[in-house]
């Protein structure tokens, strides 16, 4: 706190009113060590949250009871209490008082926080001047002369803005300005030989002076404006420069001095440029721009070649990949097959050839019961059939959980409508039998009588009716688990 400061708050300290305080003793029997780390915490937060700056008198007074309870010897248990009773009714009241000013002075206060977030100090003079009048607009209300605190409020609020903006302009127009001064030294130390150069960068700088009066806060506009009218500043200083050079080297020097600018830059292009000094310097310049159009050009083809090349690489490395994804694939479907094969065989090895028939059709094993018969025209199985089903029982077991169709088949001899019941009596007698044996579950097996629809030979031969006479099981591969 600076000397101003100081002195009006020991001014106010006395004057502020006491006589209101709400004490609440605290009882003497709580821990004193307890009761004086609650106060510290609360003073602590209090500070946090601007209370000794919204209310200085009364958080002073309540910090002083604070540290004389803490610190003071010399006082009893008892009076310490009372210290630290009077330290909470302080800070209670201080936190009223703060309450009281964010309400009724917060455009004030809102002008004093912007002030300080661009940069505001109490090394600033007008910054401590500002600041004493918003202690002396708080002392107020702490005297209970809210009026006079918001007669005078408006005052000090146009201090603070004024600071603000006058800080917001030197943090863009400082260096700026800067540079300027060096330029228009430099020129009036010759003659102003550069007048309208700096005119018109003065002007430049007039506009973005006046944005910023306008747009204070438009911090993204100011800093691009701002970075246009530095880079002008900074031409504008060359540019003097340039001409206090030329002034001084004389005509021909200087001629000789851009001359030797051309050579370099010809010299850059590795002998690409023939020898042009016979020409003028505007004709040697447009030899140099065609040049660096040339290669402008040539560096925008290969840009898009590059471009296209690495369009045909991911073109290629996409193909690679679906060639690598179907090859492995194949491969899948070639180890399917196999591991289905080797089941067809490993299963056909379990029955004799007179016994059944095993083959793969889509994603079903097939196994045809070519040694299960049954009663002439009735669904009995024939006794002699029960070592083949007793074989099947065990090749479906070593299965698992798979979904079975038990496909009943006849010849066309009788009628049709015979025929499709018995063949599907029959199919179901091998299903009742495979679910009897617990082979199977009754909802993994079903049974379907085709009659004479589905043959596998010519009707016209006892041999081949016989073929036609048949059941067949539809095995899925696909465990029932993963169905």
């Amino acid at each position: 706190m600076n000397f101003i400061v100081l002195i009006i708050t020991l001014l106010f300290a006395g004057c502020s009113s006491t006589s209101d305080l709400k004490v609440t003793p605290i009882p003497n029997t709580s821990s004193l060590e307890e009761q004086l780390q609650i106060m510290s915490d609360d003073l602590a937060f209090a500070r946090q949250s601007d209370i000794h700056i919204l209310s200085p008198n009364f958080f002073i007074s309540a910090e002083e009871s604070f540290l004389a309870a803490k610190n003071d010897k010399d006082l009893s248990r008892e009076k310490k209490f009372d210290k630290l009773g009077y330290a909470h009714a302080s800070l209670d009241k201080a936190k009223s008082v703060a309450n009281t000013a964010r309400t009724e002075l917060s455009t004030t206060i809102k002008s004093r926080v912007d002030t300080y977030r661009v940069g505001a100090t109490l090394k600033d003079s007008e910054v401590s001047e500002a600041e004493s009048n918003f202690r002396e607009l708080v002392v107020d209300i702490e005297k209970g002369d809210l009026k006079d605190a918001k007669e005078d409020a408006p005052e000090v609020e146009r201090q603070f803005r004024a600071i603000e903006l006058r800080l917001i302009k030197n943090k863009y127009l400082a260096q700026i300005n800067s540079i300027m001064t060096k330029a228009k030294k430099l020129s009036e130390q010759n003659d102003n030989i550069t007048r309208t150069s700096i005119s018109a960068t003065q002007k430049e700088i007039k506009l973005l002076e006046q944005y910023i009066q306008k747009h204070r806060y438009d911090d993204n506009n100011i800093a691009i404006i701002g970075s246009k009218v530095q880079f002008l500043a900074r031409r504008t200083l060359n540019i003097t420069k340039q001409s206090i050079q030329i002034k001084n080297d004389g005509p021909q020097k200087t001629a000789l001095r851009i001359e030797k600018l051309l050579v370099r830059l010809r010299n850059s292009t590795q002998s690409v440029l023939k020898d042009s000094r016979d020409m003028t310097f505007e004709q040697q310049a447009f030899e140099v721009e065609k040049f660096i159009h040339a290669v402008l050009k040539l560096g925008k083809n290969i840009t898009q070649q590059r471009s296209h090349l690495t369009d045909k690489v991911e073109d290629l490395k996409t193909t690679v990949a679906d060639t690598q994804q179907l090859k492995e694939q194949k491969e899948v479907e070639v180890s399917v097959l196999q591991m289905r094969q080797k089941l067809v065989n490993d299963v056909r090895a379990k029955f004799l050839s007179t016994e059944a028939d095993v083959y793969l059709q889509d994603d079903n094993l097939i196994i045809r019961l070519v040694g299960v018969g049954f009663r002439i025209g009735k669904d009995t199985i024939n006794e002699n059939s029960l070592p083949v089903l007793q074989k099947l029982s065990s090749v479906l077991t070593e299965l698992g959980k798979r979904k079975i169709t038990v496909e009943g088949h006849s010849d066309s001899t009788g009628p049709l409508e015979f025929n499709d019941a018995l063949s599907l009596a029959r199919a179901n007698s091998i299903r009742d039998y495979l679910i009897n044996e617990q082979v199977t579950a009754e909802d993994l097996i079903e049974a379907v009588g085709y009659g004479p629809s589905r043959p596998i030979d010519t009707n016209d031969t006892p041999a081949g009716r016989a073929k036609n006479r048949r059941i067949d099981l539809m095995i899925s591969l696909t465990p029932a688990s993963t169905m």
